[in-house]
């Protein structure tokens, strides 16, 4: 099942449809989520989806639940505010509250990262970018999202920092300490992987932000300007 799924999609005979309206909602953080998503990308399919937008992505509410010995995900949509009597802004504010709690927030460094998926790789301190994800490395691209995150990513790595989603798995955070050919090189080797090698489900955007610890602010990044100050650098 595809992770857009959407709770209004699923059959009302189904199993997952009725453990999931027959969820105690004073008991669902272990199950509720959220996911980022593209906006323009799954605009018709929002409409029908509780949704916060979050420059050019969405924060969505999932459900994870067991299938035999796996586990999938599910976007939730207004059908289940019916079922359980919410309006569409608690469910999501439910799920933002929760998802730290269902999937923890895992940030680590490029060189772990890639040993985590090839345990033959050799991590290289030249180049000490950091990956976001959760503990699954699952839809984790979401976690720049739990509250407070910003800043405890601040905390972590010591500066104000770029924020380039490689896809809705994770995202690549770069210190601001790098120069602008470092910054840049980063931001299109991810579109150049994000251009040839994802699915239309795992891409995420082609944008990059930048958080300031000073204002506690994310900005969106024109990668275009940063190109021209290379230039004369």
């Amino acid at each position: 099942m595809s992770y857009l799924e959407n709770f209004e999609k699923l059959n009302k005979d189904c199993w997952i449809y009725k453990d999931i309206v027959s969820a105690d909602i004073s008991n669902v953080r272990k199950s509720l989520g959220i996911i980022l998503i593209n906006y323009d990308m799954n605009a018709e399919a929002l409409m029908t989806i509780p949704h916060q937008r979050f420059f050019d992505l969405a924060i969505v509410p999932s459900w994870k639940y067991k299938n035999g010995l796996s586990e999938e995900i599910i976007i939730l949509s207004n059908n289940l505010c019916d079922a359980w009597e919410i309006s569409a802004d608690e469910l999501l504010k439910m799920a933002i509250k929760y998802a730290p709690e269902s999937s923890t927030f895992w940030l680590m460094e490029m060189g772990e990262y890639l040993s985590k998926i090839d345990p033959d790789t050799q991590g290289s301190d030249e180049c000490p970018f950091y990956i976001l994800s959760n503990k699954e490395m699952d839809y984790g691209a979401s976690a720049l999202c739990y509250e407070g995150a910003l800043e405890d990513i601040y905390r972590e790595i010591g500066y104000n920092y770029y924020i380039i989603p490689a896809n809705v798995h994770h995202m690549l955070l770069v210190p601001d300490i790098f120069s602008i050919n470092h910054i840049l090189y980063a931001y299109y080797s991810v579109n150049q992987v994000n251009l040839c090698t994802l699915s239309m489900e795992e891409y995420l955007s082609n944008r990059m932000y930048y958080y300031d610890h000073s204002t506690r602010d994310v900005i969106m990044v024109d990668h275009n300007n940063l190109f021209y100050k290379s230039d004369v650098l």
